[in-house]
């Protein structure tokens, strides 16, 4: 006699049965916010730490040297690439939080996790709708929340583009939802718009389209014609935005394909897979950086090979779970296709995995989460399971937690998140080079010169790590030695544009003009929109008297970004020295606006006034300098105002 199947609703018992209607009821929506408010809390208070974080890694390329931020150019911002991706709703934002908060850190990591908030409660809509619980609801949005593996994405502000494209994919599931219930096109529509600003936040929203059809299998829509259909428009969307990813990716020269053998990537991706795994349930070493296990040319070990086991024993668990429920199959397929274009399989960056990529992956992998300790709570009658899930709800809940709260410490600067690296994996040339750049910034060029050498002989052929320390070099006023590292630099990467600008300064140093503006202009030539070049060469063209061809220099600075502080003060010295005091004091005023800790603006606004025989007004800015620690101040003051 053949066995039948049945599925858990058919075979719960009557208590079971009404234990889950009471426990996934909606009928007491006070019940229901108080458990959603307690929720966002508590994610809140794990995330306190994040709100006294600074800048690190690629804030300096998205926020601090962003100049499409700078103005509201929203042709510029929707026609330009940045770092090797296009995702202009992202820069859009960046640019709206640099009009409300200018480089005050704090500001940007308020904005990250108020949008990771609402994330959390849009897990809790998506998943409540797609489970018809309110509990697996509650339990995914709860770990999505509070887990430490998401803390790259939250407390580093350059990953707000993670979570709008998150917030917009999950707002396009949810209006797709909406739309399979109703079918009204109203909500068809929305749930298109929403994937283009998903796609136009980040790549990585492609994949939306198939999770749509996944949607469907799971709520048991026919993929018939008119399935299919439907989803036409959001696949067109996905290749055109997937060619664009992939151009933006070559146009900074992220993709290094022929680097990586083909089995090599593939033995890799089954290990992501896996380790993306193994950190969601168990989140421990985590870290910034994860380098490839082993150098490109290099025979994988034997060990690695286990994870293409594992793999694929997953698979078949998955599959034959499917007899029995499609819940399994839809938590881990979700994480798969979400998951899928980040496994390294067309390499992009030089790590093999980062915790920001499994930000909605995740989503899957919660629900299971959630559905199982529902199963152990609702579906035995033994109270030893009730203990068994509250336990192991309280136990996770409490890791997690603890462990997002520290782990949001060790982003506070590049010196704790590049030690914290290092110790978990102290051959990371990356992190070497990150923390030197760390305390070359903050002028102790020992410690930056140790850390650049170590970074070079871990990696001798990644060209940042030679001109870095040329920079070292420079600020300690050895410029043969500055010179060859900046040479190096540029052999082995002819597009470093910063590479030229300061061997241009190295040879300003050394007063050969001819040389210092060739490299000014190459750098300008590999990228127009480089700050630093004209500014700089506008200051050689005023030392060498072309007062007219520095003003130009100093005006291109300040169309591309009208805040720049350096070109506010030079070119208001100019228009000083040629007597235009209006114009000076405009540009003067400006640069005390965006910066008001610098002595140099007050000290220059001071001598506009003295030749405006305000002298009242030129002490009181002279004080001032001489506040701040300008050093020419003291002199003038003495001689004006004594």
């Amino acid at each position: 006699m053949s066995k039948s199947k049945s599925t858990p609703s058919t075979t719960k018992s009557s208590s079971a049965k009404k234990s889950s209607r009471q426990i996934g009821s909606e009928t007491n929506p006070l019940l229901q916010y108080g458990l959603l408010a307690g929720i966002l809390l508590l994610t809140l208070l794990v995330y306190l730490p994040a709100f006294q974080n600074g800048f690190v890694w690629d804030d300096s390329v998205y926020i601090q040297r962003n100049p499409l931020i700078y103005t509201l150019d929203l042709p510029k911002i929707f026609s330009s690439y940045l770092a090797g991706n296009y995702h202009p709703i992202t820069v859009l934002v960046h640019a709206l939080e640099y009009a409300s908060f200018g480089f005050k850190e704090s500001g940007y990591h308020i904005v990250n996790v108020l949008i990771h908030l609402a994330n959390t409660l849009l897990v809790f809509y998506v998943i409540r709708k797609l489970s018809n619980h309110l509990w697996i609801g509650l339990i995914t949005a709860l770990i999505f929340g509070i887990h430490p593996l998401h803390v790259e994405s939250v407390a580093w502000v350059s990953e707000l583009k993670d979570l709008l494209y998150t917030l917009f994919f999950l707002l396009s599931l949810l209006a797709y939802l909406r739309f399979m219930d109703q079918q009204k096109y109203k909500w068809y529509g929305m749930a298109l718009a929403f994937f283009v600003l998903s796609a136009l936040s980040k790549g990585m929203a492609v994949t939306l389209p198939v999770v749509l059809v996944l949607v469907d299998y799971f709520k048991g829509r026919p993929l018939n014609q008119k399935v299919w259909i439907e989803k036409i428009p959001f696949f067109i969307f996905a290749f055109v935005f997937g060619i664009v990813a992939i151009y933006a990716q070559q146009s900074e020269a992220a993709l290094h394909a022929d680097s990586i053998p083909i089995m090599q990537r593939i033995i890799f991706a089954f290990y992501g897979y896996i380790t993306y795994l193994h950190k969601l349930i168990l989140p421990v070493s985590l870290s910034a950086y994860y380098p490839y296990p082993i150098g490109a040319r290099d025979a994988v070990p034997a060990i690695y090979y286990s994870y293409v086991l594992l793999t694929l024993a997953l698979v078949v668990l998955t599959w034959k779970s499917h007899k029995h429920t499609k819940k399994v199959f839809f938590g881990i397929a979700f994480f798969t296709i979400t998951i899928f274009l980040v496994l390294k399989l067309l390499p992009v960056g030089y790590t093999v995995m980062a915790d920001r990529y499994s930000y909605v992956a995740s989503i899957g992998i919660f629900y299971l989460f959630a559905e199982g300790l529902s199963w152990l709570y609702l579906y035995k009658a033994n109270s030893s399971y009730k203990i068994i899930a509250s336990a192991l709800g309280i136990g996770f809940i409490s890791f997690y937690s603890y462990a997002t709260y520290q782990r949001c410490k060790v982003w506070e600067n590049s010196l704790t998140l590049w030690t914290d690296t290092i110790d978990k994996n102290d051959n990371v040339h990356m992190a070497y080079l990150n923390r030197g750049v760390y305390h070359l910034d903050s002028k102790n060029l020992p410690a930056a010169e140790a850390d650049l050498a170590r970074s070079i002989e871990l990696d001798p052929t990644y060209a940042k790590s030679y001109y870095n320390r040329g920079l070292v070099y420079q600020q300690q006023r050895k410029f043969d030695a500055a010179l060859q590292d900046y040479n190096k630099a540029i052999e082995l990467n002819p597009n470093l544009a910063n590479a030229y600008i300061n061997r241009g300064n190295t040879y300003k140093d050394l007063n050969n003009i001819e040389l210092a503006l060739a490299d000014y202009d190459r750098a300008i030539a590999l990228d127009p929109t480089m700050l630093e070049s004209y500014n700089n060469k506008g200051l050689l063209l005023q030392n060498m008297g072309n007062l007219q061809a520095a003003l130009e220099s100093y005006t291109k600075v300040l169309q591309l970004s009208p805040t720049y502080f350096n070109a506010l003060v030079n070119r208001g010295g100019l228009y000083s020295k040629s007597n235009q005091l209006d114009l000076a004091m405009q540009d003067y005023n400006k640069a005390i606006a965006v910066n008001p800790n610098a002595g140099s603006a007050y000290y220059g606004r001071g001598l506009v006034y003295n030749k405006r025989s305000d002298t009242s007004k030129a002490c009181a800015d002279f004080r001032q300098a001489i506040s701040l620690g300008y050093q020419n101040a003291q002199s003038t003051f003495n001689q004006f105002c004594q």
